[in-house]
């Protein structure tokens, strides 16, 4: 069954027959525009123009699935929609009443197929509801859609960041500490990680470059993960200069039952994280500034595979050791980086200052020069047959399955309009 949503949509992109149209009042009339759809309050379309006769309407459009729906939203006291030119409905359900404003029943003039598309899609068992048909879809039009879906997906990213960068008063080196935080906490300790970066400020750690331990301790100790009974000299010294630091710059530190450890890798527990990113900060100077301007994923090894403290390297917990290891960055962490980090924040920074040409086109080949991610959503993608070239792909579909194909968002994807243009239309 036709509901509101799909009735816009086939206003919109007139999916029905356009010519030999006919009003109630049995007067013909020409759509000369359809008008613009309105997100807001008031009528669902603006600034349409209608030919009945010899006049030409400017105006707006108001859509119904029944005409009686204009008198049971309340449309006939509100002035807002005054300027209605056209009501246009799917059925009359009242043929004998009388309305200044003129009355279209649309209802004849579509072809069935496009509701029975429509409901296909919305009926589908498959995760991805149009999998089925995606052999169809033109390459151009594929090729159009991921490249939107990724911007799209870099938007709503750039528009967080935007509010960041503007509470740390435009500064950069702050806004990719936070980011680079988020990042190396990866899925589970994403959140905990981010907020460890925002209650350590990187002017702090600044200070300390210079003294490894120094970073350890106070971002252990921000972390809420120092123990509470040291048992080795380090322990000690870490709790030694937390106290200090705590008190002397007024620190707040976290609960440590934040962070997660079960069914994770030893090598991804958030000490190590911790432990790594303290390496970072120790070892490098202007890291951002640095990174952006970096063109090949495998780059990131030179900053990145640093290792840990010496501690680190026999422990993945405290007071619990392990067998010695130096433990680096993996390369999967390093993808994650890349593909949510370093890409994307270079496209920001550009446009930032003014200097997004070329920029967008370059970020995406930085994406394209990173392999394909593989996970879940990926996985749904290929078993529908659409298979990844590299980043930029996997980006797209991740998007375009988490916006659009969970929700059965149809109606607003290309692919979803493709498909239902195809319907024949009544002649």
């Amino acid at each position: 069954m036709i509901n509101e949503h799909l009735f816009q949509f086939i206003w919109e992109h007139a999916l029905f027959q356009s010519h030999e149209l006919y009003l109630k009042d049995g007067s013909k009339v020409n759509i000369l525009q359809r008008g613009t759809r309105n997100t807001n309050s008031g009528p669902d379309f603006l600034n349409a123009k209608i030919q009945i006769g010899n006049t030409i309407w400017a105006g707006n459009v108001e859509l119904h699935i029944k005409s009686s729906d204009w008198y049971r939203h309340g449309h006939d006291d509100d002035i807002s929609f005054q300027n209605v030119v056209l009501h246009v409905v799917y059925q009359d359900d009242m043929r004998e009443a009388e309305s200044s404003i003129p009355l279209l029943e649309l209802q004849s003039y579509l072809h069935p197929s496009v509701i029975e598309r429509y409901a296909a899609l919305m009926d589908a068992r498959p995760l991805i509801a149009c999998a089925d048909s995606l052999n169809r879809v033109p390459e151009l039009i594929w090729t159009h859609w991921q490249d939107r879906m990724l911007l799209e997906k870099w938007e709503v990213k750039f528009a967080q960041w935007r509010a960041l960068l503007q509470s740390h008063h435009g500064d950069f080196a702050q806004l990719f500490y936070l980011l680079l935080a988020r990042v190396m906490g990866t899925k589970v300790n994403a959140d905990a990680m981010f907020e460890l970066a925002s209650c350590t400020p990187l002017s702090i750690l600044a200070r300390h470059k210079n003294n490894l331990a120094h970073i350890e301790s106070i971002l252990l100790g921000q972390a809420g993960l120092l123990p509470a009974k040291p048992q080795q000299p380090y322990e000690t010294e870490l709790k030694v200069h937390y106290a200090f630091f705590k008190q002397k710059y007024n620190l707040k530190p976290m609960q440590g039952h934040q962070w997660k450890f079960m069914r994770m890798r030893p090598a991804a527990f958030p000490t190590i994280r911790i432990a790594q990113l303290a390496m970072i900060i120790h070892k490098h100077e202007h890291l951002f500034s640095k990174l952006i301007k970096l063109t090949e994923p495998e780059q990131l090894s030179e900053f990145f595979n640093l290792g840990t403290s010496e501690y680190w390297e026999q422990h993945y917990i405290f007071q619990q050791e392990s067998t010695a290891s130096i433990k680096n960055t993996g390369s999967t962490l390093r993808q994650l980086i890349w593909i949510n980090l370093i890409a994307p924040l270079s496209y920001f920074y550009a446009t930032h200052y003014g200097n997004a040409a070329g920029m967008q086109e370059r970020a995406i080949t930085l994406l394209q020069h990173c392999k394909p991610e593989r996970n879940q959503i990926i996985k749904v993608w290929n078993e529908a047959g659409i298979y990844a070239r590299d980043a930029a792909d996997t980006q797209s579909l991740i998007h375009l399955y988490n916006n659009y194909c969970q929700s059965k968002n149809c109606l607003q994807c290309s692919i979803g309009l493709f498909l239902l243009k195809r319907a024949p239309r009544s002649s």
